[in-house]
């Protein structure tokens, strides 16, 4: 049975850091483990011209930070396959031309030990699909920062060359998308869904620090989630535990 995370944060939150060195923790202890991101949700808007699809990113009320374009039933559906053992391919989605692209696939492999879906509507518990998401996953966790280091993070990511992991925007049109839709959008619908978590990890890192200091910090973080779903994977699979805990045996509490 594959144990299903989520993971979930305003844009710029660095979830996609956390559930990235969460799979590399949970793999150098020996599982089998991948990630899916909501962003390869989207609904398909191939029938409008490049022109519209272009201006959607500005727009205060229908832009690509809106839940409404976001293919809630099919991360349902992803996330019920996931759980079967069942391994696929999908289409992932061009954030230079905002379509799928057909000649480029994801795959999510079968019988995993843990999967990963992160992205920022990942704990979304509204219409079309009310509690049915977030009742599918065995933990969840929600990633927060002060406003101004997501935007950093979010300008620097958009700015940077599609062949690079980057979005190709232009400074000008980056920073109108975060003013007309990406905050507004945060603050009414992604930051309520912090109330879904199981736990919140709150990095506020000082990146002016050198970056070993940010690394470092980052390990911390994700290590000490990493280690929590490893021994529920253990336990649910009655495998032993290759950090031993106290029992209560061994240790006197008090509790005043």
């Amino acid at each position: 049975m594959t144990y299903l995370v989520g993971i979930a944060g305003g844009s710029g939150a660095g979830k996609g850091t956390i559930a990235t060195l969460i799979k590399k923790q949970l793999e150098l202890w020996g599982l089998i483990c991948s990630t899916f991101s909501t962003d390869d949700a989207y609904i398909d808007l191939s029938w409008k011209s490049a022109e519209e699809r272009h201006a959607m990113s500005f727009d205060p009320v229908f832009s690509y930070d809106c839940p409404e374009v976001i293919n809630f039933p099919k991360i349902v559906s992803f996330a019920q396959r996931i759980l079967a053992g069942e391994g696929f391919f999908y289409p992932k989605y061009n954030f230079g031309t905002h379509c799928y692209d057909p000649n480029e696939l994801g795959e999510m492999p079968a019988n995993q030990d843990v999967a990963i879906l992160e992205g920022i509507y990942a704990l979304w518990s509204g219409p079309p699909i009310g509690t049915k998401l977030i009742q599918l996953y065995n933990h969840r966790l929600f990633v927060e920062t002060d406003a101004r280091t997501a935007q950093r993070r979010r300008l620097k990511r958009d700015i940077k060359p599609l062949k690079e992991g980057g979005r190709g925007k232009s400074m000008m049109d980056a920073m109108a998308q975060l003013e007309y839709s990406v905050d507004p959008m945060n603050d009414k619908f992604v930051a309520p869904t912090r109330n879904n978590a199981d736990d919140v990890i709150d990095w506020r890192a000082n990146e002016s620090k050198e970056e070993g200091s940010t690394i470092k910090q980052l390990l911390g973080l994700s290590r000490s989630r990493a280690i929590y779903i490893y021994e529920e994977v253990c336990r649910e699979q009655n495998k032993e535990l290759l950090l031993p805990e106290l029992s209560l045996g061994q240790i006197e509490i008090k509790i005043l």
